[in-house]
Formats: structure tokens, sequence, C-alpha cells
């Protein structure tokens, strides 16, 4: 469907999708000698189509030192005995706002009777009465389950206390929790009710840090930048700010991802080389991939790349579609690209939240822009207090619209809707492809008998 896709660089990445897929039922010395064979071949031809030998030798290569790399951390976890309890647990995410309070993760760092764990890759759930920030120690009590109310609870390095105390400047100066909460991923200033509603309206991956969100900011430190500065200092200036951003904020799958692709294209820029983003994609994969291999299991990493894939490959034949059918530009693009992400991601969202809120096609189109604009509007209004009614107005019609949309109905996980949700997932992508291929037939006809 898309140029791109024919490149060596993708079928490698699909080749480490499926390798890492079956992780327990793939023999590691069968890909070892997968990986001699089609790098031999690939030595030995010189040519032709040995370049995608190359490239999937390559990839069995990384999807094989990935796997040894999982099953090394996972050899390396002790198991205390049944008469220890944890002692001290380090947070390894933001908590996150629950009706039963603040949830996050932990690494047990001691056990009760003080033995310290070495090389311990144990982690355990943790619910609290306040907030919990990366890099916190805290003591624990009924074995992990809740920390104790403890302030003078110690942080594993200065850099995570800089960061909780900056965190904490910047929710005290925004004028609004929903844009402390879209500007940091930080979600413990939100009512669970508020947060409800997006989950109810479909909208809930507005409120996960992604490329959205990288884009809105991006955008208004170029526009800045620009006053101040010319050429490809603007893009080196917006490329420190998106790293010192990424660490305040955490490194999310998704936020992750987009920074990394937004350095691979100011590095294509400086060379002059023009690329697609479902390229750039790909790239950010390998490079997520080598540097931290578990994040593929986790399900942000795994909506994070299936979404924007369904917008590239999936949303660009429908807007082809729409374009036909005389839709505006504008409005074609933004309904191609959430159907695309929707049906990308549907097969892993309805199995594992096992709930569908289809609404969410129209409401992001409705929303998204909305929230650009608000977030726009509230950095302004942090540093131009006057101007803060302005963002609460614009933060209860928002509000408004969700909760508007969430009274629309919704799919419930049964066998009947998981048998058609599934068909469509599957249908949809086949048809667009026959219909690519239809295109590309006529295509070069056309051509032939014009030279002819």
């Amino acid at each position: 469907m898309n140029r791109d896709l024919y490149h060596p660089l993708i079928i490698g990445a699909i080749v480490i999708s499926v390798t890492m897929a079956f992780l327990f039922k793939v023999n590691l010395l069968v890909v070892l000698i997968i990986s001699a064979l089609t790098g031999t071949l690939y030595i030995e031809f010189k040519g032709g189509l040995t370049k995608y030998l190359f490239y999937l030798s390559v990839s069995l290569l990384i999807a094989t030192l990935s796997i040894i790399r999982i099953d090394m951390e996972k050899k390396q976890e002790f198991a205390p005995l049944n008469n220890f309890t944890f002692d001290e647990i380090r947070i390894e995410k933001d908590s996150i706002k629950t009706i039963r309070g603040y949830f996050s993760n932990g690494n047990v760092i001691t056990v009760s009777n003080n033995q310290t764990i070495v090389n311990s890759n144990i982690s355990t759930e943790l619910n609290s009465e306040t907030p919990l920030y990366q890099g916190e120690i805290v003591n624990v009590q009924n074995s992990g389950k809740k920390p104790k109310e403890d302030k003078k609870s110690k942080f594993s390095s200065p850099l995570f206390y800089k960061r909780k105390q900056l965190l904490s400047i910047i929710e005290k100066e925004t004028p609004s929790p929903l844009l402390y909460a879209l500007l940091t991923g930080n979600k413990n200033s939100l009512d669970i009710a508020n947060i409800e509603l997006f989950k109810k309206s479909g909208t809930p991956h507005i409120l996960a840090l992604s490329g959205f969100h990288v884009g809105v900011i991006t955008l208004m430190i170029i526009m800045v930048a620009r006053i101040f500065f010319t050429g490809n200092k603007i893009y080196s200036i917006a490329t420190a700010i998106l790293i010192f951003y990424l660490i305040l904020v955490g490194l999310t799958p998704s936020l992750f991802r987009s920074v990394i692709m937004f350095i691979i294209g100011f590095i294509f820029k400086l060379r002059k080389k023009r690329v697609g983003v479902l390229f750039i994609l790909i790239i950010s994969f390998y490079v997520v991939i080598l540097i931290d291999p578990k994040e593929f299991y986790s399900l942000s990493f795994q909506l994070s790349y299936l979404a924007l894939i369904g917008i590239l490959v999936i949303g660009s034949e429908i807007f082809y579609l729409l374009k036909r059918a005389s839709i505006p530009g504008i409005l074609g693009s933004s309904v191609s690209a959430s159907i695309g992400a929707v049906i990308a991601t549907s097969f892993i969202v309805f199995p594992t939240f096992e709930v569908l809120y289809p609404i969410g096609i129209i409401a992001s189109l409705v929303i998204t822009p909305l929230i650009t604009l608000f977030m726009w509007l509230g950095i302004v209004t942090a540093f131009v207090k006057p101007l803060g009614w302005m963002t609460n107005y614009w933060e209860n019609l928002i509000y408004y619209l969700m909760e508007h949309f969430s009274k629309y109905p919704y799919i419930i996980k049964t066998t009947e809707n998981y048998i058609i949700i599934t068909f469509i997932t599957i249908i949809i992508p086949v048809i667009l492809l026959i219909l690519k291929i239809y295109r590309s037939v006529n295509a070069r006809r056309f051509n032939l008998k014009f030279k002819l």
C-alpha cells in the first residue's frame, strides 16, 4: 500500500516481530542456524534479492539477541523465602490514580531481614494513599502490597528527586489538571470521573503521551524558535528540548518512539535525504528493541506502533477512497487516520479491555483539534495568568463534548462480537490491498498504451 512497505527493513521488522511473538516456541539454535545460512547466501550471491536476505539475517540476529537477553534477565530473578516479606521497593513508573488510591509497580530492593537482593528483577504491585514517583524508594508492609505513609521516603538518584520537584512546580503553575495531564502524562490530579469520560467517549489515547503530544509541543517550539534562529538551529533546539522533556515526563514507549522518530528525521534532514514516515517508524522500532527488548511485550508499545502503522498504511488507502468521493482533504485525512488506527489496534484492544467504543472514531475528530488548541492556550496562560479564564472555558467545553459522546452505545466482548470484530479487522485491509493492486495494474496498462 505504501512504497516503503517493500523496503528490506520493513521485512526485517516483521521477522523480528514474528520471532519475538513466538518467544517460548522458537528454538534459539534454529534461529542462529537460519541467520548464519542467510548471511552466507548474501555473501555468496551479492546482488539482486540478496539484500533482503542480508536484512533478514540481521533481523533474526537482533531478535535472537533480544530473546537471549530477556531469558538471561529472567534467570537472574531472586525468589525470597516464604517467611520473608518485602521491605523496600523502588518505583518503576509514576503512579496511576485509581478508585482505591494510587497504583504503581516497583522492583524489590530488600526483604524484611534487611538482606539485600542482588540482580533482582522481581516486580510487585503497590497501592498508596499518596502519589508515587519513578525512582522513589518506599518502605512497605503486608508483603509489599501497600507502602507506609513515610514522609522521609528517599530516591534512588538525585535526578529522580529533582524530577519530582520540577513536576510538582509545573503542577502548581499549570492552570488546569487536564492541561497538566496532557503535558506530563501524569493523571493523578484528574478526577476518576473525568478519566472515565475519556474511556467511554473512546478517546483514552489522548491522555497517553504519544506522537500527538510531541507534535503539538514540537510545533510550538519551532514557531517560537523561528523568531530568534534560522535553519538547522531551530531543529537542534527542538531536539534538545524534546530530550529534556522525555527525561522529565518519563520514558513511556509511545513517547520514546515519537522522540526517537523526530531525532531520526532530523538526522536525515541534515543529510538532505527525504524518507517516508513509515521508514523512520521502522528504524525507531529497531532502536527501541535493541535498547529494551522487553518493551516489545508491553501493551503500550504494541498499541503505539500498531496505531501509527494503521494510520500510515490503512489510513492512506482510506484517504484515497475518500478523496475520490470528493471528501475535503482536511476532513478526509482526519477520518482516514482515525479509522486506520482503530482497525490496526482493535484486535488487541478488544480482547484486552473486552469493550470497544466505536464512537471514538467520530469523537477523536472533534476532540483532537480542541485538545491541540487547549494545550497551546494553556501553555500561554501559564505565563499570562489573566488569560486563565479562557483555559477554564475551553476545558469545560471539552468535558461537555466528551460527556455527550460517552452516552453512545459500546460493544461488549462476546463470542459473536469477537468473531465479527475480528472478521472486520482482517477483511478491510484485504479489500484495500486488492484495490491497491487493481489500481497498480491499471496504471501499468495505461502507461503501456501511452508508450505504444
